[in-house]
């Protein structure tokens, strides 16, 4: 990742994180950042790097999950962005032939659920779909 990049990033989640208050992850990025808040910058750089942005997105999303001090609900939905980080991170990088393009939370069915990411290779479409295990 060039320092441009990382540099956009990192202002994004601080800007998202100001603006949140409270964060489980405020540590992480405004002590360094530490190396795992370094460690999400790469992932959505790297989910950047093929699709449209998805990764910038994602990164918004993680950074605007708070507000409430030591929310336990909050906490599982950090967790949850987190896993949808590492697999979109993974599904992106895989090899598929040229062509393929990503989708972020398409919506499969008028008013249905929205998978994570659509992958849509010249002869066939995939549907990712990322859940957790609840405590």
């Amino acid at each position: 990742m060039n320092a441009n990049e990382y540099a956009t990033l990192l202002g994004l989640a601080y800007s998202r994180l100001y603006g949140t208050g409270w964060h489980w992850f405020h540590y992480h990025f405004f002590n360094g950042p530490r190396p795992f808040a370094r460690s999400i910058l790469r992932a959505c750089n790297s989910i950047n790097e093929k699709t449209d942005n998805i990764g910038t997105r994602l990164l918004e999303e993680l950074c605007s999950i708070g507000g409430r001090e030591r929310d336990l609900g909050q906490y599982e939905q950090l967790l949850q962005k987190l896993s949808e980080i590492l697999v979109i991170k993974r599904v992106v990088g895989a090899p598929w032939p040229e062509g393929t393009i990503f989708e972020h939370e398409p919506v499969a069915a008028p008013g249905g659920p929205s998978p994570e990411i659509m992958v849509q290779c010249p002869n066939e479409r995939f549907l990712i779909e990322v859940k957790t295990p609840l405590n």
